[in-house]
């Protein structure tokens, strides 16, 4: 007789017959300093998933679904092993054969994923779950039919636990990511396996909550995640490019324009800085090179005129080039607070580019377009996995792309079409990784972003066709580029609120990346407070989380491309200067004696205690020993400077302006500046900005037009 079985994944995930199984989310595989950390692994790809499994737990909890919290133990002395045990473990890759040792800090699970009161544990002592354990018993006891396991890693403990619950007769479901390997390729593999022989595979976010009907328009589940979702639903990019279409300039609010308008002030004048840089220097040469019809002019030299695609890439050159642009704040669960976009650059660089091309853009079109950009822009990171920044991709090269594709489109007069076919060129050109930060290649990604923008639309424009759902589906931006994301999260909610107002954005004192900012702050009013001098600092310590930590890369600064990814030296500047602005990031500065002594005095240090608080905030605690025998400790405000809970006034930002114009701008001419700018709705031609912002060609005479 055959037996009664499902086929519906909906009905294998019903609550009252499933269990999630959370797998080794310990601190010896998943904290720094302990013991997979100090063999050489890998942690990125374990971390990436704590908020995922924060939120699928508590998902599971609502649901009714049995939690069961599974951790490795090894015996001491010992005691659990076997000689092919260890010979295998000594052998293998970032192993170890003392891991998750019995009564020691590194086999506790981790403060986020800490097992609630009576909920079920158990202990293993191999890579299955089932092994040696009571779990099929007790999964038994609870009627258990179906089993999700997840946590690290993929291709060993999940895997065993998996094959092992098909031959005792579970159902299996994998929600990929909810699991980590260090190896995305073994990783990949273990869940094709799955697929193909032990059950099934997709995103944690499709089986929510666990086999109750899903909201309208949410996609059922499906064999696994690249099978292909039938929904009545719009798709993100139809969403986005129908957006981007419709706006009009009377759908801002006061706020809003406002807001806009402090958004071009502040990308001006990082761009006005930026301009001084020896990689603007570096680009004219490779743009006379390149040749190309003479479009559109460029920030600093009204005089030069290239193809609009390279006046964009100037532009955005130079708005990066000091890392001194805003950034966008994160508002999802699990999204890295204050490392998604520097919104602003990619859609104003395109948006002056293309509009010098076609002329005569008023000031209400030029805002219309820009905030299109700016709105698509940040509504895309927000879907986006964060696995895409945490695992390498530098988000303001890729997904400024898209924003800078949207203002010209938006510019050259798009139908929906169109626009979704710009996206989906975008999308194909969306770059950059993290190993370029501390070099040119930074800036560089979001010279990138404005400049494959505008070429995409361009490129629409003369009859190019690209995919119209290019961010969506198997083959889609947000699948290929960021093992997925949740467009849930932003569909219906283009321009409601609009990003820019709610939940806002951070302008930075600072010409360096704004997680770095509160500490800065802290260290500058410590010293003020205190009424140190450089020469009473004895030694400084950085406590932080690593959502601070791992993106600084230098401990010791040797150039001012390096010193914006050192603690070392941001604190230095602080203790030195009291400040850090245009001034302080040269390579004069940095490699000063008294600077270059000073950042061996500061050091940083992982707290577990600040990293257990979330990263929804920018936490750190400065701790300062004098030569005198003094302690003295400080907290950094959550409340940084530059953010919208302490947002910097009008005067300030006309202050960071002046700064940005020292040297180059007369204050009149930044006067003027500011007078167009904050009147840039009522302009009937905004790029005659370009003209006051006009300094390069004064350093001698040049030849101003590549032909």
């Amino acid at each position: 007789m055959v037996p009664e079985f499902h086929i519906n994944l909906e009905d294998m995930l019903n609550p009252s017959h499933t269990a999630l199984i959370i797998i080794d989310m310990q601190k010896d595989f998943c904290c720094d300093g302990f013991a997979t950390d100090k063999a050489g692994r890998p942690l990125d790809a374990a971390k990436s998933i704590i908020p995922t499994l924060v939120r699928f737990r508590q998902a599971a909890r609502d649901a009714g679904v049995l939690v069961v919290n599974v951790g490795f133990e090894t015996y001491p002395d010992h005691m659990s092993d076997s000689g092919p045990w260890l010979t295998q473990r000594r052998r293998s890759t970032y192993s170890s054969d003392k891991i998750a040792m019995s009564g020691t800090e590194g086999m506790e699970f981790i403060p986020e994923l800490s097992p609630a009161e009576g909920e079920l544990t158990i202990n293993k002592h191999r890579y299955s779950a089932f092994k040696g354990t009571d779990l099929d018993m007790l999964l038994r006891a609870h009627a258990v039919q179906t089993v999700v396991p997840c946590g690290v890693s993929t291709n060993v403990c999940v895997e065993s636990t998996l094959r092992d619950a098909f031959e005792y007769s579970y159902y299996v479901c994998v929600p990929q990511n909810a699991c980590a390997s260090w190896d995305m390729e073994l990783h990949a593999a273990t869940l094709k396996t799955a697929s193909a022989r032990f059950g099934r595979y997709c995103r944690a976010r499709r089986l929510r909550p666990f086999g109750r009907a899903p909201p309208q328009g949410v996609p059922q589940l499906q064999n696994n995640a690249s099978d292909t979702q039938v929904t009545d639903q719009k798709t993100l990019t139809a969403e986005a490019a129908e957006f981007a279409v419709n706006l009009s300039f009377n759908e801002f609010s006061d706020e809003a324009i406002h807001i806009a308008k402090r958004c071009v002030l502040d990308g001006l004048a990082v761009m006005l800085a930026g301009s001084e840089q020896e990689c603007i220097d570096v680009a004219e040469r490779y743009i006379r090179k390149t040749g190309g019809n003479a479009q559109s002019r460029v920030v600093g030299d009204a005089t030069l005129k290239v193809p609009a695609h390279l006046a964009a890439f100037w532009n955005g050159l130079a708005g990066h080039a000091m890392d001194w642009d805003d950034t966008q704040l994160a508002e999802g669960p699990g999204r890295p607070y204050g490392l998604l976009t520097h919104p602003t650059i990619p859609p104003l660089s395109a948006c002056l580019a293309v509009s010098d091309m076609i002329g005569g853009i008023a000031g209400e079109t030029f805002l219309t377009a820009f905030i299109a950009g700016f709105e698509v822009e940040c509504k895309i990171a927000e879907a986006i996995n964060p696995d895409h920044y945490n695992l390498g991709f530098h988000t303001s090269g890729t997904i400024g792309t898209f924003a800078s594709a949207v203002t010209a489109g938006k510019l050259l007069g798009f139908d929906v079409h169109q626009m979704a076919q710009a996206i989906g060129g975008a999308a194909s050109m969306a770059a950059g990784i993290r190993a370029n930060f501390g070099t040119m290649g930074k800036p560089m990604h979001v010279a990138r972003s404005s400049e494959n923008g505008v070429t995409s639309a361009l490129l629409v424009s003369n009859g190019f066709t690209f995919n119209e759902e290019a961010l969506d589906g198997q083959w889609g931006y947000l699948e290929v580029a960021g093992r997925g994301g949740e467009p849930e999260l932003v569909q219906g909610r283009f321009g409601n609120p609009f990003s820019i107002v709610t939940p806002g954005l951070s302008i930075k004192p600072y010409p360096c990346g704004v997680l770095t900012h509160p500490s800065m702050d802290a260290m500058k009013f410590l010293m003020q407070e205190e009424g140190l001098d450089p020469d009473d600092i004895e030694n400084v310590t950085l406590n932080a989380a690593n959502n601070i930590l791992h993106p600084i890369r230098f401990r010791i600064a040797k150039s001012e491309l390096e010193g914006k990814f050192c603690m070392a030296f941001l604190l230095s500047s602080m203790i030195i200067a009291g400040k850090a602005g245009k001034a302080e990031f040269t390579n004069e500065f940095i490699l000063s004696d008294p600077v270059q002594a000073m950042q061996r005095r500061v050091s940083t240090r992982f707290d577990p205690e600040i990293d257990a608080m979330g990263h929804d905030r920018i936490r750190s605690r400065i701790e300062v020993e004098t030569k005198d025998g003094r302690s003295i400790v400080r907290w950094a405000d959550e409340n940084y400077r530059g953010s919208p809970h302490n947002p910097l006034s009008d005067e300030e930002l006309e202050g960071k302006f002046l700064d940005c114009a020292n040297g180059i701008l007369s204050n009149d001419r930044s006067q003027a500046v500011f007078d167009l700018v904050w009147s840039l709705e009522s302009q009937t031609d905004f790029v005659k900005i370009y003209d006051l912002l006009d300094w390069r060609q004064n350093r001698g005479a040049r030849q101003k037009t590549v032909a």
